[in-house]
C-alpha cells in the first residue's frame, strides 16, 4: 500500500493550514465589521454633534422673533393711546374754542323803554355803605328796600312798587335807597349782576340797569345774568363793566356791609323787605306790612308825620305811621336759597342753568 493514499498519512499541517484560513478570514471580516461600526458611531456622534449648534441657533433664532414680536405689539399700544389721547385733547380744543364763540357773541339784553327816562332829573348817588341812593339823601324820609335780583319776589315787588315810590322821590318827598343783596333767590348768578350794579352806581347809572336787570330776570329767568348779557346790556346803557369794578375790594366791602346789615335788622326775614327810617313796618299785631296799599300808606304817613313834601301831619296820619323803635331783639339771619356763582370779568363763562 502507498501511504500517500492513505488519508491518515495526510499532513496535519496542510489540514491545520487551511483552518488557519478560514479563521483568519473570519477575524478578517469581523475586524471590518468593527471597523465600520466604530466610523459609523463616529460619524453619528459628529452628526449629531453637528446638529445640536443648529437646533441652538434654531432655538435662538425663535427668542429673537419673540422679542420683536413683543417690541411690536409694544408699539401697537403705544400708537393706539396716542390716537386716544390725540382725540382726547382734540375734542377739549373744541369745547373751548365752543365755549368762546359762546361767551363772545352778544346777547340778546333789552332795556327797558323808560328805564332811562324814569329817573331823568332825580338826583342819584350813594349812602356812607355806599348803597345806591335816589333823591336827596338828607331826606328826612329814607326809604330802603333789601333785595336780591336772584330773587323772584324782587322783581314781582319792584314792578308793582317802583313807580309809586319813583314819584314820590321826585316830589322831594323822602329818598330811596337800594341795599344790595344776592343769594335769597333761585335765579343764577345774582352774586354776578349785583356786582356788576355796582359798576353801574359808579359809573352813576345804577337805577337804569336795576330796572334792565329785572327785566331780564322776567325774560330769561336762569340765562337772565350770564356774562354775555350783563356786556351786553351794560354797553347798551354805556357802562364799562372792563374796568375791574366786579371784582374790586370796593365792590365786595358794599355787598358784605349789605349782608350784614340785613343779618342784624329787626323783622327782617327775607327779600324783599322795607324799611322807613330804618325800621320794618308792622301792623298792630307785630306782623310785618306786605300788602302793597297798606304799605304805600305806611310811607305817606312817615311822610306826613314829618312834614316833608309839603304835607301837614294830622292826628289820623300820625296815629298810622309806625313808630321808630330801636332794633332790640336777635337778628334773623338770611338764608340763601341758593349760592350762585360770582360773575367774573365779561370774557369769563358763567355756569350754565341747571
Amino acid at each position: 500500500m502507498t501511504q500517500g493514499n492513505n488519508p491518515k498519512n495526510k499532513n496535519p499541517k496542510q489540514g491545520g493550514g487551511s483552518g488557519n484560513k478560514a479563521t483568519e478570514q473570519k477575524r478578517s471580516t469581523t475586524n471590518v465589521e468593527r471597523t465600520f461600526t466604530s466610523k459609523s458611531r463616529v460619524r453619528k456622534t459628529q452628526s449629531e454633534g453637528s446638529a445640536e449648534p443648529e437646533r441652538r441657533s434654531t432655538g435662538g433664532g425663535g427668542g429673537s422673533r419673540a422679542v420683536e414680536r413683543k417690541q411690536e405689539r409694544e408699539q401697537e399700544r403705544q400708537r393706539r393711546r396716542l390716537t386716544i389721547g390725540g382725540i382726547v385733547i382734540g375734542g377739549i380744543v373744541l369745547l373751548v374754542v365752543f365755549a368762546l364763540l359762546v361767551t363772545s357773541i352778544p346777547a340778546d339784553a333789552p332795556v327797558p323803554e323808560n328805564a332811562v327816562a324814569r329817573y331823568a332829573d332825580i338826583e342819584q348817588g350813594q349812602t356812607q355803605e355806599g348803597y345806591p341812593v335816589l333823591g336827596d339823601p338828607n331826606s328826612p324820609v329814607r326809604v330802603s328796600v333789601y333785595s336780591s335780583f336772584d330773587c323772584t319776589h324782587c322783581r314781582e315787588f319792584h314792578e308793582g312798587y317802583q313807580q309809586a315810590l319813583v314819584e314820590r322821590v321826585k316830589a322831594g318827598s323822602m329818598a330811596l335807597i337800594f341795599v344790595p343783596l344776592y343769594g335769597t333767590g333761585s335765579v343764577t348768578n345774582g352774586e354776578g349782576a349785583a356786582r356788576a350794579s355796582m359798576c353801574a352806581l359808579q359809573q352813576d347809572k345804577f337805577w337804569a340797569f336795576q330796572d334792565a336787570l329785572f327785566n331780564w330776570q322776567g325774560l330769561y329767568v336762569n340765562q337772565a345774568f350770564t356774562a354775555n348779557r350783563l356786556q351786553s346790556g351794560a354797553g347798551a346803557l354805556n357802562i364799562d363793566l372792563r374796568n375791574g369794578c366786579i371784582s374790586s375790594a370796593e365792590t365786595s366791602q358794599v355787598l358784605a356791609t349789605a349782608r350784614t346789615a340785613a343779618a342784624g335788622l329787626l323783622n327782617f326775614s327775607g327779600t324783599p323787605t322795607i324799611t322807613i327810617n330804618g325800621v320794618v313796618p308792622t301792623d298792630p299785631e307785630g306782623a310785618v306790612v306786605t300788602d302793597r296799599d297798606a304799605l304805600i300808606a305806611a310811607i305817606d304817613a312817615e311822610i306826613a308825620r314829618l312834614g316833608t313834601g309839603g304835607a301837614e301831619a294830622t292826628p289820623e296820619a300820625t296815629a298810622e305811621a309806625t313808630p321808630a323803635v330801636e332794633a332790640t331783639e336777635p337778628a334773623v339771619a338770611v338764608t340763601p336759597e341758593a349760592t350762585p356763582e360770582a360773575v367774573a370779568e365779561p370774557t369769563a363763562e358763567v355756569t350754565p342753568a341747571s
